[in-house]
């Protein structure tokens, strides 16, 4: 009877391959990518080593043997590409659920903090129509264009938990020309007409209330009687700080999606 040696792993090397394989702190040949930096791209990455890894071993231990060894490679790196999918998947699915988390939470702490970082000051220190406005703006620099209901209905809340009445300002429904007039004149309104201006074209005829308020010396050559024809909204129109807040939402959101320029951008 033939005798055969004991066939046995080369330990030192495959775990100088697996420290290769699970980072960039490996000798040869290591890993790319950190896990915690890149982890899609450091699990193609290691699976890819890990499998050249183990079918090498697996081939020298087996090439000790007799009958000749089988090749092992291909269906191993069958299994890591199986592996390296579901664990990327796993990893989209988790991302997804983290960032709306996120969203979510920071939208809480926006509403309880009641600062805006677009004026860089608390909404208590701002007139009451204009901090409703800076509010939309906030708001919807936060969101995802396409954003469903709740997310106004909690700019009405929002705006609606400024102090008002005794010890507050005078939370009355004001005329639509007469906000349109403060959009485009107040100083606190910056930032909104700077934004505005990047959305809507100058106003040429029929167009969205932002090509007014981004458009300030264009927008005052036109009369309250002319607003109807401008933005479809009468100029005795009245609404309250939050119907304002909500309709300057609305519109930021309808331009972000129909400016080829912004459609790519908070998908």
């Amino acid at each position: 009877m033939d005798n055969y040696e004991v066939a046995s792993i080369d330990i030192e090397k495959l775990q100088a391959d697996i420290h290769s394989a699970s980072g960039q702190n490996g000798g040869k040949n290591p890993n790319r990518y950190w896990a915690h930096n890149h982890p899609r791209e450091w699990s193609q990455d290691f699976a890819e080593r890990m499998a050249a890894a183990i079918a090498e071993a697996v081939d020298a231990v087996t090439s000790q043997l007799k009958p000749p060894s089988v090749d092992i490679k291909s269906p191993l790196s069958a299994l890591a590409n199986a592996v390296s999918s579901h664990v990327s998947d796993a990893l989209d699915s988790f991302s997804g659920a983290t960032t709306g988390l996120q969203r979510r939470t920071n939208l809480l702490w926006w509403k309880e903090a009641m600062y805006s970082p677009s004026a860089h000051k608390s909404y208590q220190d701002l007139p009451l129509f204009e901090a409703a406005a800076l509010m939309a703006l906030d708001l919807h620099e936060q969101v995802p264009t396409y954003s469903p209901a709740s997310v106004s209905a909690l700019l009405r809340q929002t705006v609606q938990a400024l102090p008002v009445g005794d010890g507050g300002q005078d939370a009355s429904p004001r005329g639509f020309a007469s906000l349109v007039q403060g959009a485009i004149s107040s100083t606190h309104m910056e930032p909104f007409r700077a934004l505005a201006a990047a959305y809507a074209p100058v106003p040429e005829g029929r167009g969205p209330l932002l090509s007014l308020i981004g458009n300030p010396r264009e927008a005052k050559a036109i009369g309250p009687e002319n607003l109807r024809d401008y933005v479809g909204v009468d100029a005795s129109t009245v609404m309250s700080p939050s119907e304002w807040g909500t309709h300057l939402f609305r519109e930021l959101q309808a331009a972000r999606a129909t400016s080829p320029t912004n459609r790519a951008a908070k998908k």
